[in-house]
């Protein structure tokens, strides 16, 4: 999920501190122990937040993992991308866009910019054809066509978005 680097600072300690344990200096040294789990993006991923992440687990001796794991999910929650389902595709003019799927609706992203938010009663049907998802939007006040058009990367994923 995107978030700041104070928010995956916060969730990377309390997945440490499920898997982890409390912190123990004898045998948690520095960033070594945590240095090869992911808690967020490749690119994102320093040993700055490294160490951020060892200072947090330090303080949350005596939790237990399931204490943690609710820790977890208490601040992943409260993300505006928690519960998703992001997918690439491309729009009828060959535009790429992310695709979200989620209780709500269907939202629509370029470059991280939320472009449009369809609940689900505004949607007539959805469908799939090949690599093409097709949403039937009820008409209203904007003035888009009704029916959207999304090429995505696999008619398996059209099929899936169609699900």
């Amino acid at each position: 999920l995107p978030c700041s680097f104070v928010t995956y600072c916060i969730l990377g300690s309390y997945i440490v501190q499920s898997e982890a344990g409390d912190h123990d200096p004898t045998q948690h040294i520095g960033i070594k122990y945590i240095q090869d789990h992911p808690f967020a993006p490749h690119m994102l991923q320093t040993p700055e937040m490294l160490g951020r992440i060892v200072e947090l687990h330090k303080l949350h001796r005596g939790k237990t993992p399931e204490e943690a794991d609710r820790l977890f999910l208490s601040n992943a929650r409260k993300l505006a991308l928690y519960g998703v389902d992001l997918h690439k595709v491309k729009t009828s003019q060959g535009q790429d866009i992310t695709l979200g799927v989620y209780y709500g609706g269907i939202l629509l992203y370029r470059n991280r910019i939320r472009l449009m938010r369809i609940s689900w009663p505004r949607i007539i049907s959805l469908s799939h054809r090949g690599r093409n998802f097709i949403i039937a939007r009820r008409p209203g006040d904007d003035s888009l066509d009704r029916n959207m058009t999304f090429k995505c990367i696999s008619p398996t994923l059209a099929k899936r978005l169609y699900n």
